[in-house]
């Protein structure tokens, strides 16, 4: 991904991407460039023919308008470098070949990669850095990446985006020592972003096989895992991120469906992070005895 023309925007792409920014181009991957002139970018995907019709009108409405089959003009609307930024992630995600990615924490415990899946709120980000403070392997707090062919869980470390609420004790006292600045998203949410190479200094990130996926069912005041058999129907529970983009693929829930069932799959009632997180990490060491 590259950006042109306005340093704001460069920074706010350096921001969101956190750990994921780098000078390094792989240029064996499909590409994202945004150009920006007099407040208005364009967006290119060199190839790739996406689909952006229904997402940009949801999006940004009347400030899109496609000037290409690989390009399109943006801009002209409130807060419209933030609307850049998201759709240009979303479109550098579509297009990456054999990869799905989803709206759930990402984790490695001992080599073994668990996904933790729920809605928004549901404590996807909390978990994910609650286990990473018992000395784990963070890959994404709020994103998962999969490789479809071999089932390895990728490493996609933006900055976390940390809402206001509960967390581990050690979270709390390295974001209080960060200091780190707050923002308000367009929803009205207060958040603080955080690289997770300042949380946690000499991180690294590497690839491990998915073990297990873990959905977020309820809070409760003990912590409790269940194991489940999922079907076709909870398929729907994992949100892939930028399939939106891409035309209409029939076997899509086919493809979620045996990412499930090749692995351990969970109903977690959440209860303390530092609780919640030993359990996980307990059942995940006794699935392989």
């Amino acid at each position: 991904m590259s950006i042109e023309g306005d340093s704001a925007l460069e920074r706010r792409f350096s921001a969101i991407l956190g750990d994921c920014a780098t000078e390094k181009a792989h240029r064996d991957l499909p590409s994202v460039s945004v150009t920006v002139l007099e407040g208005r970018a364009v967006l290119a995907y060199p190839g790739s023919r996406l689909d952006l019709g229904g997402f940009l009108v949801g999006l940004m409405g009347a400030a899109a308008l496609p000037v290409s089959d690989d390009a399109v003009l943006l801009g002209g609307a409130n807060e419209w470098r933030g609307q850049v930024a998201n759709l240009a992630i979303n479109v550098a995600m579509a297009i990456q070949p054999g990869v799905m990615f989803f709206h759930a924490g990402s984790v490695s415990l001992s080599g073994r990669g668990a996904m933790i899946v729920g809605p928004k709120g549901a404590g996807k980000s909390t978990l994910s850095l609650a286990l990473a403070a018992r000395g784990h392997q963070i890959l994404g707090d709020e994103l998962a990446a999969v490789r479809v062919s071999t089932g390895v869980l990728l490493p996609v470390p933006r900055a976390c985006s940390i809402r206001p609420g509960i967390r581990s004790k050690l979270i709390r006292r390295r974001l209080e020592a960060l200091d780190a600045e707050q923002e308000t998203l367009p929803d009205g949410s207060i958040r603080q972003r955080v690289r997770l190479t300042s949380l946690f200094p000499g991180i690294e990130f590497s690839p491990v096989p998915l073990h297990a996926v873990i959905f977020l069912r309820s809070f409760a005041g003990k912590p409790r895992l269940e194991r489940f058999a999922p079907t076709l129907e909870d398929s729907t529970l994992l949100q892939t991120l930028g399939a939106g983009l891409l035309p209409p693929d029939p076997l899509r829930a086919f493809r979620l469906l045996r990412i499930l069932t090749s692995k351990p799959a969970y109903h977690l009632d959440v209860g303390a992070p530092e609780a919640t997180s030993a359990l996980i990490e307990r059942t995940m060491e006794e699935s392989c005895h």
